[in-house]
């Protein structure tokens, strides 16, 4: 069973698991919150120590950012591929460039155009 205490205004769930305390702010001033979404921590909290989770903050950069780039965001394909390359560019330890982003996108253009002129107006 988790419990509820208030330090300098903020709200906290304490556990004890495994003959160990674990305490975790909820990031409330208001106790109604607290009380709500006190379940939903302890729950979360548990299956961390279980192993049935894995936390963000234990994953090491490539996970997180395999983690990130699969979760529905509701993106447009373009946004999800402009974001994969500059995440994936910081895996790879390539750093991102824009302008070689800028002069892709102006050659793919082109060559969609064809032979026809390129007027912008």
């Amino acid at each position: 069973m988790a419990s509820l205490y208030n330090k300098r205004d903020i709200w906290y769930i304490s556990i004890m698991a495994n003959k160990k305390r674990i305490t975790k702010s909820l990031r409330t001033k208001d106790y109604r919150t607290a009380k709500k979404i006190k379940s939903f921590t302890e729950t979360h909290i548990l299956q961390e120590i279980n192993g049935l989770v894995e936390s963000n903050a234990r994953l090491d950069f490539k996970d997180l950012v395999n983690r990130y780039l699969k979760t529905n965001h509701s993106w447009s394909k373009a946004t999800y591929d402009l974001s994969k390359m500059i995440l994936g560019s910081q895996i790879s330890g390539i750093p991102f460039r824009l302008i070689q982003l800028l002069e892709q996108f102006i050659s793919d253009i082109l060559i969609s155009v064809g032979n026809e002129e390129l007027r912008i107006t």
